[in-house]
Parts: structure tokens; C-alpha cells; sequence
């Protein structure tokens, strides 16, 4: 299944790479794969979902990100997209409408996330002869 880095996630739901980064580190959201120090996160198109779904009840609700973290995980474990917030308090999300909105946003912020060179730049040459 294709990942994507959080470089281009960030591009993909228009916020700072740290925000990503740190929503990563502090909330645990079950579809990315935990890297150790020095190894790019990869997230899967179902956690960038999840992400992009907290993204948007903490900014339209102005609930917190770690309560808006945990509906979206709900919401997109949900086959059927909905949770119950309270009685006769229902939360629907349209799963395939947001997924093939992700979709194209990933698809043209790979377009424009260029990794980094990592390590040590490779060693030049000081002189070199032109025949």
C-alpha cells in the first residue's frame, strides 16, 4: 500500500510539517508507520484521512485537538462513518467524498515534496582535467 512522508501530507492539508510531527507524537493514530529517530514518517492514505478529519473538527469546532483526534480515529474505524455523541447527537462522515478529496490533494503535493538529501554531501573534486 503506498505512504506517503509527512512533508507531503503537510502540503496535502496545507499546515506547517510540525503540526504534522507533532499531532504524530502527542495523539496516536493507528494507520502510520512509527519511525525512530533519523527515518521519515510514512502515513497511509487512511491515516492522512484520520489526520485531515481532526484537522477539521478542531478548526470548525474548536474542540480540542486531542477530543478531535480521537473522533476522527472513530468516525474513520466506523464502516458506516458515524458516531454517536450523545442521545440523538449523531457525527457522519462521507467517507468516500473526504477519501478522493485526500486523494487529490496527495496526488499533486507529491507532485511538489522533494525529499532532502540526508548525510554527508558527496566529496568533490578538486581538480579535474578536461580532455
Amino acid at each position: 500500500m503506498r505512504s506517503y512522508t509527512s512533508t507531503a501530507v503537510a502540503l496535502a492539508l496545507d499546515v506547517d510539517p510540525k503540526w504534522v510531527d507533532n499531532v504524530l507524537s502527542r495523539y496516536p493514530l493507528e494507520r502510520h508507520a512509527r519511525g525512530r529517530q533519523g527515518v521519515a514518517r510514512r502515513l497511509t492514505p487512511a491515516a492522512v484521512l484520520t489526520l485531515s478529519v481532526a484537522q477539521d473538527l478542531h478548526r470548525e469546532s474548536s474542540m480540542t485537538l486531542a477530543r478531535a483526534t480521537r473522533l476522527a480515529g472513530a468516525l474513520c474505524a466506523d464502516p458506516s462513518g458515524r458516531v454517536e455523541l450523545a442521545d440523538g447527537l449523531i457525527l457522519i462522515l462521507d467517507r468516500d467524498q473526504r477519501m478522493a478529496r485526500v486523494l487529490r490533494r496527495l496526488a499533486l503535493a507529491g507532485e511538489n515534496a522533494v525529499r532532502a538529501p540526508r548525510g554527508r554531501p558527496p566529496r568533490r573534486r578538486r581538480f579535474e582535467h578536461v580532455v
